[in-house]
């Protein structure tokens, strides 16, 4: 993520540079210029981690309903074989 924080710093260093050649400007890169260049990239990154947290939720979720219905089918599959059984002793 370092990285790609450092590409977006120089990229608004790149186009205030690109400002001042093209208006014969001296503009000066400030806090606020990297403030507007990096609040959208923070605001990426951090709907992209918090998308990945939930969707970990999700599949933790799918895994405990998954192991529910398989201990579920077990039981019912015991108690089945227990009434045939049953069964079996009246026929």
């Amino acid at each position: 993520m370092a990285r790609r924080i450092a590409a977006v710093v120089m990229q608004a260093i790149y186009e205030i540079n690109e400002m001042n050649r093209r208006m014969g400007t001296g503009h000066i890169v400030g806090h606020n210029d990297l403030e507007q260049a990096l609040t959208p990239f923070l605001a990426k990154e951090i709907a992209y981690a918090e998308t990945r947290v939930r969707l970990e939720e999700v599949k933790a979720m799918r895994e405990r309903s998954r192991n529910w219905l398989v201990a579920r089918e077990e039981t019912l599959y015991q108690e089945l074989a227990k009434l045939e059984e049953d069964l079996r002793h009246f026929g």
